[in-house]
């Protein structure tokens, strides 16, 4: 299915974007889509869908959010292992919990369940074989709390 073009909102004119079907063409921040629209494309711009960080035990997850069988964009099968590489150097030096990572998620709404896959530390991307999660191991994960404690 092809969506017809509204690049603006009649209302106030500012730039509209799909949420959950997002063309590559469309950013989900004002400051992306600048990027994308009035900077040469000479560098690699990725985003991440959300950085869920639990301070209580120092626990990071940087993930991002894709349709079943969705591969990351080539920007960010670039950028996803160095982040990967910097967080492992942080739960290294036992600044970070063990379980912190840089994951891509494979999911869909009402997101009760998803295929979770960890991007290893690395300088091209590769990953650590997925995890289907689902209740509450998936709440966990999508909320910070360590999956160790539970018996997955």
């Amino acid at each position: 299915m092809k969506c017809r073009p509204l690049p603006h909102c009649p209302d106030c004119g500012d730039r509209t974007i799909h949420l959950t079907n997002r063309g590559i063409h469309e950013s989900s921040s004002a400051f992306g889509q600048h990027l994308h629209d009035d900077c040469p494309a000479t560098f690699d711009v990725g985003d991440l869908d959300a950085i869920i960080y639990k301070r209580r035990d120092r626990l990071l997850r940087i993930v991002e959010r894709k349709k079943l069988g969705q591969g990351l964009s080539l920007s960010q099968q670039h950028i996803f292992p160095l982040l990967a590489l910097a967080v492992d150097w942080l739960v290294r030096q036992k600044y970070l919990h063990p379980e912190s990572g840089v994951f891509k998620v494979e999911s869909v709404s009402p997101f009760n369940t998803g295929i979770v896959h960890r991007i290893l530390p690395s300088l091209v991307l590769k990953y650590e074989a997925a995890q289907h999660l689902s209740g509450p191991s998936f709440y966990a994960f999508k909320t910070g709390l360590p999956l160790e404690a539970l018996a997955l």
